[in-house]
């Protein structure tokens, strides 16, 4: 199994998800060399010790994907498209990884049909269709029922509901508590600031329907999804 991981927090979604079992026995985790933030999550991961059967090395992206798992973490990636729509079919089974609120845009693009194209950033026309495509290949594997979701963000009814027709797996991480890997890197770097022993719980309250309110959506630099009441 390949991971392409480009930020720290799909690093650690992406250990999780190979612990976890959700991408077979080994996985080969390639990491972007040209984010800082990433090589020191590496490090500290390294340090904190890496599951068997994983291993991770800083490496340019590959041309086309392989066949095979593959695990990503932004499917909006200019690389991780290209190598999509270079390769001659589709991967046997894409594990999407958490990237924050991207995951939610991520899913609703899915079901919608739209482009996979980043909301802060308008594509020039290239990129719009290079993230076309790139939509189109990845409905795909949805529609054959070989994408598997893994978010700790809460996606509403309606979301949930639509992707299980669609074929889309949803995985949800059992929570904070259950990530040991995030969950240790975190009182660890706690401690080392206030240079004591720390014990970390993490209590996550979501406000009731707020996947149904349009200021929720602009605070977060979403754009609320059409049609959507």
């Amino acid at each position: 199994m390949t991971a392409l991981v480009e930020s720290p927090l799909q690093l650690l979604c992406t250990v999780e998800a190979h612990a976890d079992g959700l991408a077979g026995p080994r996985t080969r985790v390639l990491a972007r060399s040209d984010v800082p933030t990433l090589t020191v999550g590496i490090d500290a991961v390294q340090a904190l010790g890496l599951p068997p059967g994983l291993d991770v090395e800083v490496a340019p992206p590959p041309r086309r994907l392989p066949d095979g798992v593959v695990v990503v973490g932004d499917p909006f990636s200019g690389a991780f498209q290209s190598a999509l729509l270079r390769a001659p079919r589709p991967p046997e089974r894409i594990v999407v990884v958490d990237d924050g609120l991207a995951t939610l845009d991520l899913a609703r693009r899915l079901l919608d049909g739209a482009p996979l194209v980043r909301l802060t950033a308008p594509p020039g026309p290239l990129r719009y269709a290079m993230g076309t495509l790139a939509a189109r290949r990845l409905r795909r594997v949805v529609d054959a029922g070989r994408l598997t979701l893994c978010t700790t963000v809460p996606l509403d009814d309606a979301v949930r509901r639509d992707a299980a027709i669609a074929g889309i797996v949803d995985q949800q991480y059992a929570g904070f508590d259950d990530q040991p890997l995030a969950k240790e890197a975190a009182r660890k770097e706690i401690g080392e600031i206030l240079e004591q022993q720390v014990h970390l719980f993490l209590f996550v309250k979501v406000r009731e329907n707020w996947g149904n309110d349009p200021e929720r959506y602009r605070e977060m630099g979403l754009e609320y999804p059409s049609g959507k009441k």
